[in-house]
């Protein structure tokens, strides 16, 4: 094989492989960006639903509060 074709292809080979390099490389992070970004977001979820569960907690409290309230009105 001629030398200065030898040359070509190994000086077409170099930038390639950079690229695919710096592909790989910035794939890795967005992966680790998008990693963090899902267990916020279930962090987040995991807190809002307790706040719901809460609040749904505190409307039947309330039901059975009046519900009792109700039955004294009725006694009194």
């Amino acid at each position: 094989m001629d030398q200065a074709l030898l040359m070509s292809i190994v000086s077409a080979c170099v930038p390639a492989l950079a690229s695919i390099i710096v592909v790989f490389i910035q794939t890795n992070k967005t992966t680790v960006l998008l990693e963090e970004r899902d267990r916020q977001m279930k962090e987040e979820l995991v807190k809002l639903s307790n706040k719901v569960e809460t609040h749904n907690n505190f409307g039947l409290q309330l039901a059975k509060l009046e519900t009792r309230v109700d039955i004294l009105e009725r006694k009194n």
